[in-house]
């Protein structure tokens, strides 16, 4: 009788060659697991395809409340970072300390939370009174202490969407990526990527979901950034080759998961808009 791994490692071998089986994931979310974004989710574990507050939605603007009690204080790196971009086959991703977080989820618990790692999808994953943006950037940030002693640290990510206007000028985050030279260091001033519209002038819409990659974890409270940011259909063309150079984003060469059920969960609105105190204040008080 031949050696399981006799027959296993020829298998594994010929199961990373295929060039239509996907790429192993590489978020930082957690665990890696292969899938197929061609698949429409057939691949992907059960939680995935059984889970009740899974991501992304649709954030129907007039069904979300005004919540002057949510808190969002981001802070970016300071000055020129050096990065090394990197694609895994489906996303053009960076893994370095990128910004700091604090903001409370829907019940009104604070997280302070770092990111180390921001990915793209093209089209966006979240819609907004369902339409589709042309790229959404994912900033993933981890708490600092644990959400429940012994268990896993909670996640919260923001999600900054962006739409293609050749009358505006490139956008300058998305320039100094340099995306047409992955895999080399660059010098990123992570400031630019919302340029003034920090915190206080931020517009922002919030609901509990999951990752939107294998293996879907749930319980991640979503930032999503209301407004939009510019980019020039030259800087999505340039930023997508890198990811869409196989065949492992999909039919139509998406990397995007579809739109899951909402099943009654809230959606809250919070920034200048609902005239929310700073963070700062909230400290005083």
């Amino acid at each position: 009788m031949p050696h399981f791994s006799s027959i296993l490692i020829p298998f594994l071998v010929l199961l990373l060659a295929t060039p239509l089986l996907a790429e192993m994931c590489d978020h930082g979310h957690g665990a890696s697991f292969a899938f197929n974004y061609a698949r429409k989710g057939e691949d992907w574990p059960q939680l995935c395809s059984l889970g009740q507050n899974q991501s992304p939605i649709n954030i129907d603007t007039q069904q979300s409340t005004c919540d002057s009690h949510l808190r969002f204080e981001l802070n970016f790196a300071k000055g020129l970072r050096t990065f090394k971009t990197r694609t895994n086959g489906y996303s053009l991703s960076v893994h370095d300390e990128v910004s700091s977080l604090a903001a409370t989820n829907l019940e009104g618990r604070l997280f302070e939370s770092t990111a180390h790692e921001f990915h793209f999808h093209s089209p966006s994953e979240h819609t907004i009174n369902n339409q589709y943006f042309d790229l959404e950037l994912h900033i993933v940030h981890t708490a600092d202490n644990m959400a429940i002693p012994g268990g896993p640290k909670h996640l919260s990510v923001i999600g900054i969407l962006f739409k293609v206007d050749d009358r505006a000028k490139p956008h300058p985050f998305i320039d100094a990526l340099d995306a047409q030279n992955t895999g080399k260091a660059v010098k990123v001033d992570i400031q630019s990527l919302l340029g003034s519209k920090l915190n206080s002038k931020l517009n922002y819409l919030s609901y509990e979901g999951s990752l939107t990659t294998p293996p879907c974890t749930e319980g991640v409270t979503w930032y999503v950034i209301e407004a939009p940011q510019t980019i020039t259909s030259n800087q999505l063309r340039v930023l997508t080759h890198q990811r869409l150079g196989n065949l492992r984003g999909g039919a139509g060469n998406k990397n995007s998961r579809s739109v899951q059920p909402l099943n009654g969960r809230k959606i809250r609105k919070g920034g200048a808009v609902c005239k929310a105190d700073s963070f700062k204040n909230l400290i005083k008080k």
